[in-house]
């Protein structure tokens, strides 16, 4: 999981520097530690970043990511060098998880089955809404969403999801 910057962890362990600086293979954030206290997992990820398709959020210049699993990280830019960072969703007042994206200082809340859906799936009907076909609002995976007219998502609530 980590990779050695340097040969400082056998130093470490002779005791001849107070710390060694590892890097994480997945999200490259740099650790310091002191003594034998190297971990052996980062601690910044819970989730596995390999296993996800990933593509940029458009209308921000690669500043954030979307994944098929819902998952949005922000990336930073080539100029400020910032760390690749998991954002944290929350729960709107209507039941949809959300983050907070921000560009040129302007913040805006986007919902997280949108973003994946304008990421991953071309709308060429242009259906206006996204049906969570599960009827979960917070299960946001890209094989529980669809793009579907209003008509179609009343249709489903009734006929799939209120019968049950």
């Amino acid at each position: 999981m980590f990779r050695l910057l340097s040969k400082e962890i056998d130093l470490l362990k002779k005791k001849q520097i107070p710390y060694c600086e590892i890097q994480c293979d997945d999200c490259r954030k740099v650790y310091r530690f002191r003594e034998d206290r190297v971990p052996d997992a980062c601690q910044c990820y819970k989730v596995n970043y390999k296993a996800n398709t990933w593509n940029e959020i458009a209308g921000y210049n690669g500043l954030y990511e979307v994944s098929t699993s819902g998952i949005v990280i922000s990336t930073g830019n080539k100029s400020n060098s910032k760390t690749i960072k998991q954002l944290k969703p929350f729960v709107s007042g209507s039941g949809y998880p959300e983050v907070i994206l921000c560009k040129d200082g302007i913040t805006k809340h986007h919902t997280i089955h949108r973003l994946i859906m304008e990421a991953f799936i071309e709308n060429t009907e242009s259906k206006p809404q996204i049906n969570h076909i599960d009827g979960n609002k917070t299960n946001s995976v890209l094989e529980n969403l669809e793009w579907v007219t209003a008509s179609e998502n009343q249709i489903h609530y009734i006929k799939e999801l209120k019968c049950k």
